[in-house]
């Protein structure tokens, strides 16, 4: 980010996930088809549902970053390049399969057999989009796919997820950023792809080689993780939905997680990588509760 300055352009992935994820939630909230998926998680309001949440999501992501950690700490390049596009590749292919079935609903579109075709088309276009991803030169292209991937995927939490699971996993989840960023996993990653950057170069475009495809979102300069997109969009989703669908509310949400981005991404600008979770999920969810109280 040294030969970059953040301007409001920078903002564009930030909002455009939540608008993707909040069209794509409302889809999804209306098709109903997620009262058919089967997850690990519970949609219990319960304190007991919401801890048991709590521990299954942040469980997962545990451990990922426990064989993040153990990949950069052995320098396994191909197996990490390997790990981020598979995941990729896996994560999607359930993804579309969903979004198939839940815009077939929606729109009423009887195509037989419909669950074979969701499985053939999950297939052929997740492939087609981490190969895109994995070995295109433009930027704007990777960063379109993956934000269409992490809205998509953070509006799938937003609808699934209770209220309350989503505010005490964001708050968690902030707290984690801090520490991967500053002395966890994501501190080491950063660290190793600068030690195979030359020293010498002067742009800051995501190159065909970086451990980071399919990773991150570049745009002009900034590298925005896939995570803080998936997360922007369950908050921002869920924000708009819960309790009842307000426009009011999301607007509210799209601008407190705004200034929260702009200010992170402000910081980054002057000081480097910083965690872009904690402020823009704070401001999001002090918005929703002041939006609650005035009951809009």
């Amino acid at each position: 980010m040294k030969e970059k300055k953040i301007s409001l352009i920078h903002l564009t992935p930030v909002f455009l996930s939540s608008i993707i994820s909040s069209i794509m939630a409302w889809i999804l909230e209306r098709s109903n088809i997620l009262a058919e998926v089967e997850t690990p998680f519970s949609r219990s309001p319960t304190v007991e549902a919401t801890f048991y949440n709590l521990i299954v999501f942040m469980s997962l992501i545990g451990f990922g970053s426990i064989l993040l950690y153990i990949l950069v700490k052995l320098r396994k390049i191909g197996i990490l390049k390997l790990l981020f596009l598979s995941s990729l590749a896996l994560s999607l292919l359930g993804i579309i399969e969903i979004y198939t079935l839940a815009f077939s609903t929606f729109l009423n579109f009887k195509l037989l057999p419909l669950e074979d075709f969701s499985i053939l088309l999950a297939s052929i276009v997740s492939l087609i989009t981490v190969y895109i991803i994995a070995t295109i030169e433009n930027e704007y292209i990777i960063a379109l796919l993956m934000l269409f991937y992490g809205s998509s995927a953070g509006s799938l939490f937003g609808v699934l997820l209770p209220m309350w699971t989503i505010i005490l996993v964001a708050i968690t989840l902030s707290l984690y950023d801090l520490y991967s960023v500053f002395k966890g996993p994501l501190k080491h990653l950063i660290e190793l792809e600068k030690s195979r950057t030359s020293s010498n170069r002067q742009d800051t475009t995501l190159r065909r080689d970086s451990i980071f495809r399919g990773a991150v979102v570049p745009f002009k300069g900034l590298y925005l993780g896939i995570g803080d997109i998936i997360f922007y969009s369950m908050i921002v989703s869920a924000i708009f939905l819960k309790p009842q669908p307000s426009l009011l509310r999301l607007i509210a949400a799209v601008f407190a997680l705004s200034i929260g981005a702009y200010t992170t991404f402000k910081l980054v600008e002057k000081r480097g990588a910083l965690p872009a979770l904690p402020l823009p999920l704070l401001l999001a969810i002090l918005t929703y509760a002041i939006s609650l109280f005035f009951k809009l």
